[in-house]
């Protein structure tokens, strides 16, 4: 399963289903310890001794011998082993990424969960934060979010991430700490004795990753308000498609096949894009003849409309849509995309 939602595992989202269409969702978004409870999270990391049962040879005698250096991480409610790890290991607890929402908020704010829940039955645990909404032009919603995702297992670190997609399953989760390392809104925090002192810098973090989406703002804003005539739109689609997708060939005598086989698909591409421009997903808020709309219809397409290829990891195009649109060829697309846009403002 892509989402690694297994038996023991539950999720809590706020407003819309996740697209997993798992776990529980609410309208309106809880505190912090109401999520814990909503999200199943209301168990505790018990580490526990660990044996090793040795037989002896030929008496079949069976000892059992202390693995002194090693625990296990046992989960509370399943008593599931959650990982193996070194004695000098420290756990975070779910309790504790509850109090690190409160710790990351403005004074006197209340934090509000969108997302949270386990992964891996409990092996992964997290807390989405919804932070400020804003704005772009005014009228344009952009919805920021901080994680905390963190392991129980020994193989991941507790991770303060600043992201844009909301966290619902072990894809978004990796994408929210990629997102977090290309934009260095990433906290990393080894599960060490000094973790504690660690986690005084989640506050720091957070303001970080404010600063940053109000950059973002400022740039889309200017997206938003330059108006692009026909003849910039155009030139705009072309540079885009020849830049980040392939060359169009001129028409020649002595033109090939594959040589038209190129410009039809270009012709089929970008006329896709003046159809998503002039739709009113793009013109909606007044946007409407913006770079902004320009930038939108392109990625629409790249999200909705580009041919995806399954392959024995993606069982359906929706899969392999998905993982393009998180990791893959359309991720990498659009963000060559936005460079381009923003060359015209």
């Amino acid at each position: 399963m892509a989402h690694q939602i297994y038996k023991h595992d539950n999720i809590m989202v706020t407003g819309k289903p996740a697209w997993h269409r798992l776990g529980i969702v609410v309208e309106d978004a809880p505190t912090p310890e109401a999520a814990l409870q909503l999200s199943g999270l209301d168990w505790t990391v018990d580490p526990s001794p660990l044996y090793a049962m040795h037989e002896h040879s030929p008496s079949g005698e069976v000892t059992r011998i202390v693995c002194e250096d090693q625990v296990a991480n046992v989960r509370s409610d399943t008593r599931e082993v959650l990982g193996v790890v070194g004695k000098g290991y420290q756990a975070v607890q779910n309790s504790e990424l509850a109090e690190l929402c409160w710790a990351a908020a403005d004074e006197g704010a209340i934090p509000r969960i969108e997302s949270a829940g386990s992964l891996k039955n409990g092996r992964i645990t997290f807390m989405c934060a919804r932070m400020e909404d804003m704005l772009i032009g005014g009228k344009d919603l952009l919805v920021p979010y901080m994680s905390l995702i963190n392991g129980n297992d020994g193989t991941r670190s507790l991770s303060q991430v600043g992201h844009t997609l909301r966290t619902v399953c072990a894809n978004t989760a990796d994408y929210a700490i990629f997102e977090g390392q290309k934009k260095g809104l990433i906290n990393t925090m080894r599960h060490t004795k000094n973790i504690k002192d660690n986690i005084k810098t989640v506050r720091q973090m957070f303001e970080q990753t404010k600063e940053q989406m109000v950059e973002f703002k400022q740039a889309a804003d200017r997206l938003y308000s330059r108006k692009l005539n026909s003849k910039e739109l155009e030139s705009f689609f072309i540079d885009v498609y020849t830049k980040h997708i392939d060359r169009i060939p001129s028409p020649s005598l002595t033109t090939t096949k594959e040589d038209d086989r190129k410009r039809n698909k270009a012709l089929n591409i970008v006329s896709k894009w003046l159809r998503n421009f002039e739709s009113k997903t793009c013109n909606n808020d007044g946007c409407g003849g913006s770079a902004w709309a320009a930038l939108n219809a392109i990625t629409e397409w790249s999200d909705h409309q580009r041919t995806v290829r399954t392959t024995r990891s993606s069982a359906n195009k929706e899969q392999a849509r998905q993982f393009a649109n998180l990791f893959g060829s359309s991720k990498n697309f659009k963000k060559q995309a936005a460079a381009s846009a923003l060359q015209l403002v």
